[in-house]
């Protein structure tokens, strides 16, 4: 299982860490690159152009699974109830530390 992730996010590049030290084989890609993975994550933060996402949900393959908060036929993490209080917990965390 490959997986692709597309995003310039520094919290993504962490999330490829761990999914590689975990045995997956994963990697930062562009949006217009080579997207040879059988799971394809796109960023919670808009980080491309309505053209960009269009042209990128055209090339897509019929069996790889997208992770995104935009698009169609596609799982929207943005909207799990699971993922938005882990969220909501390590930003709190992060502001009571800032204090």
């Amino acid at each position: 299982m490959t997986i692709n992730i597309v995003s310039n996010d520094e919290r993504y590049f962490h999330l490829n860490k761990m999914l590689i030290k975990d045995g997956y084989e994963s990697k930062i890609s562009k949006i217009d690159g080579e997207l040879d993975g059988n799971i394809i994550i796109l960023p919670i933060k808009k980080e491309h152009t309505e053209s960009e996402l269009s042209s990128f949900f055209s090339n897509v393959k019929y069996n790889t699974l997208v992770l995104s908060p935009y698009g169609e036929n596609v799982i929207d993490y943005s909207n799990n109830e699971a993922y938005l209080k882990k969220n909501a917990y390590l930003t709190a965390e992060g502001a009571i530390l800032l204090y």
